[in-house]
């Protein structure tokens, strides 16, 4: 979909279906698969957990990055606050902060 206009892209984000968006770009001279149209369709969209961040409810996320300094399982809840990063492993419970 890089040869479509800024325009047409616009356009598109309004399918609702890739079926729909097929019929869209080839109305425009544009051939697409259906493939390329549910790809295209998909960008953009929200994981449920990250919908539900957007919308109010909250800012936790699982990473992978991080080991409890207890336990040393990396299955943790992180809270961002004001004052620093707030961590709780989730497999023993410890609890504990690093600062800003």
């Amino acid at each position: 979909m890089s040869n479509f206009t800024a325009e047409q892209l616009e356009a598109a984000k309004a399918a609702k279906s890739p079926e729909e968006l097929v019929t869209m770009a080839k109305e425009q001279g544009h051939e697409i698969t259906l493939e390329q149209a549910a790809a295209f369709l998909k960008q953009g969209e929200l994981a449920d957990e990250e919908l539900a961040n957007v919308a109010g409810g909250g800012c936790l996320y699982e990473p992978n990055y991080a080991k409890c300094p207890n336990c040393r399982s990396e299955d943790l809840k992180v809270f961002f606050m004001e004052n620093g990063t707030d961590f709780e492993c989730k497999t023993c419970g410890h609890k504990w902060q690093n600062a800003n």
